[in-house]
């Protein structure tokens, strides 16, 4: 042993234990781990009955996708000389996950001052509280359809493996149903119908779909043909796809249930909607943000892919707000807007761009313009920089 290497050692040893921040540190890890890829939600003018999210791979932004939200209490909203042009804060601190129904109403989830509870709340375009419900636990991310509001959670550690709970849009619980053994992972929602990928191993991982009936929870389930659940997307026509890491799958409505429906070769997504083109999701090719509509690959890739949108950066999270503007969320922690006037040039240029602290968690296209996205750091901001 030399001597540096015995200063170092002497050195560990002697170095006080590192005091944790949060006050549940396994809760927080576990927490941002079984989330350690993203979301996206959108509503378009082309799918005004359809309130559309996606859940995507997350990597590349190093510890921000394990960092617990610190916790502020209930804020409220305020301007700040820190904040980048054409943004507005809705929710100063605590925020967790965010979603905006086809009408146009805003659910987050956040946590309280001791980070221990969650509560979903509506807020307004000023961040002002409209309806506020304390979820039973676990509970975590909300997803808002036409008439019904999710709020999906899960617990590796608990004896309740995931919890699925339904509201009115005013704030009321309707019905509560309980995963004991089933590990529930991305959601998506259309019209009133909750979509989720279940399980984390080869025996029980499919797609379940969720709808409420009456004060109950109706359940309906379809394997998928691989293991590894990767991701869950939904065109602004209503078709969902789930990401296997292998192939994108088509997981379509019977008369009787669920069945596959196409079958692609493995094609990532980073978002579930496109003004243009209501059958399309976002992909992408290494740095170029794809406009893919998946039936069409059995015809080609070529015929399959629309707009290719270059990015400077790693496209994470896309989605395209009612005008069909183009909002960008890159690996590196860098949003990007597109004007929709741009986007079939050939070589569109983003007309601004914002770093987000501690990246984003999700991305909502806002129904008055814009985009809202929640930070590491747990603010709900909005940001509309086109015009």
């Amino acid at each position: 042993m030399t001597d540096l290497e015995q200063l170092l050692r002497d050195a560990l040893q002697e170095a006080p234990p590192v005091a944790p921040a949060s006050p549940d540190p396994v809760a927080a890890v576990t927490r941002r781990v079984r989330r350690v890829r993203l979301s996206v939600a959108a509503v378009t003018a082309a799918a005004a009955a359809v309130a559309v999210a996606v859940v995507v791979p997350f990597a590349g932004t190093g510890s921000s996708g394990e960092q617990k939200v610190q916790p502020l209490g209930t804020p409220t909203p305020s301007a700040s000389s820190t904040l980048p042009a054409d943004t507005t804060t809705l929710w100063a601190g605590g925020a967790d996950w965010a979603s905006i129904s086809p009408t146009g109403a805003r659910w987050l989830t956040y946590f309280d001052k001791g980070g221990q509870v969650l509560s979903l709340a509506q807020v307004d375009s000023a961040g002002r509280v409209v309806h506020e419900a304390k979820p039973p636990a676990p509970a975590g991310e909300v997803y808002a359809g036409s008439s019904v509001v999710w709020v999906v959670g899960s617990d590796q550690g608990g004896n309740i493996l995931s919890r699925v709970s339904a509201y009115s849009t005013s704030g009321q619980l309707v019905a509560t149903k309980t995963f004991p053994t089933t590990l529930l992972s991305f959601a998506v929602v259309t019209g009133d119908d909750l979509f989720v990928q279940t399980g984390d191993d080869a025996g029980n991982n499919g797609v379940a779909r969720l709808r409420l009936h009456g004060n109950a929870i109706d359940e309906t389930d379809v394997a998928l043909p691989d293991h590894q659940g990767n991701g869950i997307a939904v065109t602004a026509n209503g078709a969902v796809w789930a990401d296997t890491e292998k192939h994108l799958v088509e997981v379509q409505a019977t008369a009787t249930g669920l069945r596959v429906g196409h079958i692609t070769d493995a094609w990532s997504l980073h978002g579930g909607d496109d003004a243009k083109n209501p059958d399309a999701l976002w992909s992408a090719d290494g740095s170029r943000l794809i406009e893919l509509t998946p039936r069409l690959l059995s015809s080609g890739v070529s015929v399959a892919e629309g707009d290719r949108i270059p990015v400077p950066g790693t496209p994470q999270l896309a989605t395209t707000d009612a005008a069909g503007n183009l909002y960008v969320l890159t690996k590196e922690g860098t949003l990007y807007a597109f004007a929709a006037a741009t986007l079939s040039s050939g070589g569109p240029a983003p007309v601004a761009s914002v770093d987000v602290d501690g990246g984003a968690v999700v991305l909502v296209a806002d129904p008055s313009g814009g985009v809202d996205y929640v930070t590491g750091g747990g603010q709900l901001l909005r940001w509309d920089p086109v015009r």
